[in-house]
């Protein structure tokens, strides 16, 4: 009946071969279903567009139902709507279902009726999950004689109209039938395709899932035993495991079995079958692994793998086919191994089993070690919260997750009792925007294990509050940080108070400069002659009047330029300087005090032709600056050493003078603006407090640094620049 049918196994078999490569992916051994995996209307678009093209029925089915079916001829739906012919229908599936289960190829077979079906076999990683089936196929004259025989047998009521349905079945040709054949397949490869990228996803989010469950297993358990007998249960049902072991190894050589599971209890140890001495000798082995070749052992094959003769037969006497290890927890003196086995051949470890089990126990190993750090943070905490209830500022104490450990009476006043603080972070009550900056805060401290300070603007009550933020790392004996102390200051006052200090400069230097200079002219001018006469009481009066006239000027010019660089509205005249050049010039325009008495200037300049970007005026006042200081503070007789070095791409200048040493404790308000040295130095004229400010302010952005030392009565300040090129 069927004409030229070996030829379509010809086909087939050819085909299959490409099919065969084209299928070749990881192994699994997970459970996976087909239609959990692919959308079946697009399927359904699929094979709709299979059958214009063809004229063939086809579907597409799983293990357990139809994903989806296209115009299936008359003649098979009078077939199937018998109890007798269904089940010949159903047998006949069965075959075809379990010829491409063992075969993993496309496959051509004849139906009871001896009509072709095309049968594409649908593989996701290595497992056969389904097929995509065409048919049926007539691909000569139908035996009508059988058809009427067969209907009688499956008891079909109008064998004629059985007869004619037959008859309509579609005819192809050999060549047309291959290329359904490659239509179906292409189809087959698209859901299969399809199928493993969702399986893929679903199978990554299983695995985070897991991970998931066993770190809040981890944080939840109340007990070692009982962490380890929640674990177990997980890692043996989701690796499909038949017996799991969690060892403690020391480094001493002794060992201690923590936990211990088998699938069922057929399933021996070698502690149960081996004699004492070989289970003992067995395990100083992997101690050794563990310990001096750190390493993590998986095997798919006792046989193969390379290990001591006598641990494979060990291994062979009882069973054990497969292994995987994983460190759940180490430390310098022990490490906690988990052992998976198996005892058949079926289902092997694959590649990606490995990483995830090496997975969980990184991160297993990451949660139990969070638990110890807070537990200590937890410990330290209450040594710490004497310390904490007597800051005067908002105090409190953090666990390296962000919740908070201690608080003192002074953070309550948030409106939150400690009930509520504890053991909660900030987002649980603060704006996510607020929290998260604090997160920030906390996450630099951790890292950095540096302190951190911020100043920033917050509203409380409907109020503007100015708060200070300060941060520090609390660390353990090994150096790393277990909790973040810290403290939230209100500093509004002091920031109201130095916005109207600042409004008060501005507002005096302004008002005054205009009549100082004024004042000056007049005084210049009378000085000079060009009003008249003056005797010579009233020249003495002017020209104390000039003098404290220029004082005054100058300290208003000093207030207007420090206003101008801590608002940045100053703007300065770049301009590669040779250093020894300006620096000379410096020197030279300096203004020696007449209290200084048989003080001088005495050079060290080791420079050519270094260059540096500055603006030459700013630069000279800052040297100008330096300078006085050193006139005010150096010893009577003693000199002042100005002195320059390069080193790599810097020009380093030094300004050293004999005299007043700087106190300690000082080094965080010598550069403050009005801040003055109380020293003994009775021949030292009186200042302000803005020169070293202003050298500062002025250095910086100049792109220089400025610092000071001061030892057995020397100070000396340094000035870096980088060399210009």
């Amino acid at each position: 009946m069927v004409e030229n049918f070996e030829i379509l196994f010809i086909i087939i078999e050819r085909f299959g071969k490409k099919w065969e490569l084209y299928m070749a992916k990881k192994n699994n051994v997970s459970r996976v279903i087909l239609s959990d995996l692919v959308d079946k209307k697009t399927v359904d678009k699929f094979l709709k567009t299979f059958y214009k093209t063809f004229g063939i029925g086809c579907n597409c089915v799983d293990e357990s139902k139809v994903i989806a079916n296209i115009s299936m001829a008359k003649f098979c739906s009078m077939t199937r709507n018998t109890e007798k012919g269904c089940k010949l229908c159903e047998a006949c599936d069965r075959d075809a279902w379990e010829k491409i289960k063992k075969t993993g190829k496309p496959a051509l077979y004849q139906c009871h009726a001896g009509l072709v079906d095309i049968a594409i076999p649908i593989i996701v990683d290595n497992k056969y999950l389904g097929m995509i089936m065409g048919g049926q196929i007539s691909t000569g004259k139908i035996d009508e004689q059988k058809i009427l025989e067969l209907s009688k047998q499956i008891e079909i009521e109008n064998s004629q109209e059985y007869l004619e349905a037959a008859k309509k079945i579609k005819c192809i040709k050999s060549k047309e039938i291959k290329k359904a054949v490659k239509v179906l397949s292409l189809i087959a490869q698209t859901v299969s395709e399809t199928a493993y990228s969702m399986y893929l996803l679903k199978k990554e989010a299983e695995k985070k899932e897991f991970i998931l469950s066993l770190i809040a297993a981890v944080e939840s358990a109340s007990s070692k035993n009982k962490l380890y007998n929640i674990i177990c249960k997980k890692i043996m049902n989701f690796f499909n495991a038949d017996r799991i072991l969690i060892v403690e190894f020391s480094k001493n050589g002794t060992y201690n079995i923590l936990q211990e599971l088998k699938a069922d209890k057929s399933i021996k140890s070698v502690f149960e079958v081996l004699p004492k001495n070989t289970a003992e000798k067995i395990m100083t082995y992997w101690n050794d692994i563990v310990f001096n070749k750190n390493e993590e052992v998986t095997f798919n094959s006792v046989n193969a793998y390379d290990i001591p003769d006598f641990i494979r037969e060990a291994y062979n006497k009882i069973g054990l086919v497969s292994a995987m290890t994983t460190i759940f927890n180490r430390t310098e003196t022990s490490a906690t191994v988990v052992v998976l086995g198996k005892y058949n051949n079926d289902n092997i470890w694959t590649e990606d089993d490995v990483k995830g089990f090496n997975l969980c126990g990184k991160q297993v190993n990451i949660a139990i070690n969070k638990i110890k750090l807070t537990e200590k943070a937890k410990i330290r905490a209450l040594r710490e919260k004497a310390l904490l209830d007597n800051l005067p500022a908002s105090a409190f104490l953090k666990d390296v997750n962000g919740k908070f450990l201690a608080v003192n009476d002074a953070f309550l006043a948030c409106g939150l009792s400690r009930e509520q603080i504890l053991g909660h972070d900030d987002f649980e009550f603060e704006p996510f925007d607020v929290a998260a900056s604090y997160q920030a805060e906390d996450l630099e401290v951790i890292n950095s294990k540096k302190p951190f300070r911020n100043i920033r603007k917050v509203i409380r009550n409907g109020k503007e509050l100015w708060m200070e933020s300060y941060k520090s790392p609390v660390f353990d004996e090994n150096g790393n940080v277990v909790a973040i102390t810290g403290f939230n200051k209100d500093i509004t006052a002091q920031m109201t108070m130095d916005k109207l200090k600042n409004q008060f400069i501005s507002i005096i230097s302004h008002e005054l400069r205009t009549p100082l200079t004024s004042i000056s002219g007049s005084i210049d001018l009378m000085l000079n002659g060009l009003v008249g006469n003056v005797d010579a009481p009233c020249t003495e009066m002017l020209k104390i009047a000039q003098k404290n006239t220029n004082k005054l000027t100058s300290l208003i010019n000093n207030i207007l330029e420090l206003e101008a660089l801590e608002t940045n509205t100053m703007t300065l005249k770049f301009s590669f300087q040779k250093v020894k050049t300006v620096l000379m010039e410096a020197i030279e325009t300096s203004t020696k005090p007449k209290t200084a008495v048989g003080t001088h200037i005495k050079t060290d300049i080791d420079l050519e032709n270094e260059c540096i970007n500055i603006d030459k005026e700013k630069f000279i006042k800052v040297l100008h600056n330096i300078i006085s200081n050193a006139y005010k503070f150096s010893d009577i007789g003693e000199d002042i050493i100005v002195s320059t070095k390069v080193k790599k791409k810097d020009v380093y200048i030094t300004i050293t003078d004999t005299g007043v040493e700087i106190p300690e404790g000082m080094e965080a308000k010598v550069f403050n603006k009005f801040k003055e040295m109380d020293t003994n130095n009775q021949h030292r004229q009186e200042g302000v407090g803005l020169g070293l400010a202003i050298a500062k302010l002025l250095v910086e952005k100049m792109n220089g640094t400025i610092s000071y030392s001061s030892k057995k009565n020397k100070t000396s300040f340094m000035l870096t620049f980088p060399i210009a090129k």
